[in-house]
């Protein structure tokens, strides 16, 4: 599909053309700020939700709010599954959505009712092992019949949705999953203490394969086209390559985090330095535009000079 889904914090959210970078569509039926979004695999609807505890379903097509529930808790999660072929006697299929909140786990039915002409929605609540199991799920997706969950405590939990009950639990990092990314038979799990490990299993049976730990915390990851690197952000900053077959990192590019407060050549033209707010300073190769090097103090940087 050349549309993107995108989030902003006002409560609105926009779609968006991929290839010309043109604004389709945008939406306010949120009233603070959306946390997630994500398109049906058939690119059809729109599902997102948001801090003010409320869970909207778009039809793309025409814009129309398909479905919409206040909550008793903010969703953090919202991830598609399949999409089931229409029964007999209706020519609309059916979707499997998943929705994560503070101490429930849902998996939802949407399928078309000809009595009302609309789509409505059936909800099963995942079953917890007895001793309880509190989390809260920051990332996550569909896997064939199994939901796989990041959680806030560092581990990725698999639940079947077809049994509709938890099944397993896999220690990843110490400071929170923050993405979980598919490539071909392998999962690529990253946590927020820089951690990147790469998995492969099923159910309650899980192998790490390789791992790489990066300077930072991991804010994004995700995989190239063919499968063969992967892109993972950091909090400082960074974006690194990642091979996917060792996770073998290397530096693609650097930047602030912070506004830019001053810039500086030294008697060279080849190298600039930068300053900004956060307290960053970094001297950067204009033949390739990477960091020569970089440092960070906690006090803020208003300008900078650079001797002979």
């Amino acid at each position: 599909t050349t549309r993107r889904g995108r989030s902003k914090k006002d409560g609105a959210f926009l779609i968006i053309d991929a290839e010309k970078l043109t604004v389709l569509y945008e939406g306010r039926d949120s009233r603070e700020w959306i946390s997630d979004c994500k398109f049906s695999p058939d690119g059809r609807f729109l599902v997102a939700t948001g801090a003010d505890q409320q869970i909207f379903i778009w039809d793309v097509s025409t814009g129309e709010t398909v479905y919409h529930r206040r909550t008793e808790s903010p969703c953090f999660l919202a991830c598609w599954g399949a999409i089931n072929e229409p029964q007999k006697g209706s020519r609309y299929p059916s979707y499997q959505l998943c929705a994560t909140f503070d101490s429930q786990v849902l998996s939802h039915t949407m399928s078309f009712d000809i009595k009302t002409m609309s789509y409505t929605l059936s909800t099963e609540a995942m079953q917890f092992p007895p001793s309880g199991l509190q989390r809260k799920y920051m990332c996550g997706l569909v896997r064939g019949d199994f939901l796989l969950t990041g959680t806030a405590a560092g581990d990725m939990c698999v639940f079947s949705i077809k049994n509709g009950v938890f099944r397993s639990s896999l220690p990843v990092c110490n400071n929170g999953v923050t993405s979980i990314t598919p490539c071909g038979d392998f999962l690529y799990v990253a946590g927020g203490d820089g951690r990147i490990k790469a998995v492969k299993g099923n159910d309650a049976h899980w192998d790490v394969l390789a791992e790489n730990i990066l300077e930072v915390g991991v804010m994004a990851l995700t995989a190239s086209a063919d499968g063969a690197e992967l892109i993972a952000a950091t909090r400082n900053g960074k974006m690194w390559r990642l091979l996917s077959s060792d996770l073998t990192a290397t530096l693609q590019s650097a930047s602030h985090t912070g506004e830019v407060t001053d810039v500086a050549f030294g008697p060279s033209s080849d190298q600039v330095c930068t300053v900004s707010d956060t307290g960053e300073v970094t001297l950067t190769d204009l033949s390739d535009y990477m960091p020569v090097c970089m440092a960070t103090r906690s006090e803020e940087h208003t300008s900078e000079l650079q001797s002979p």
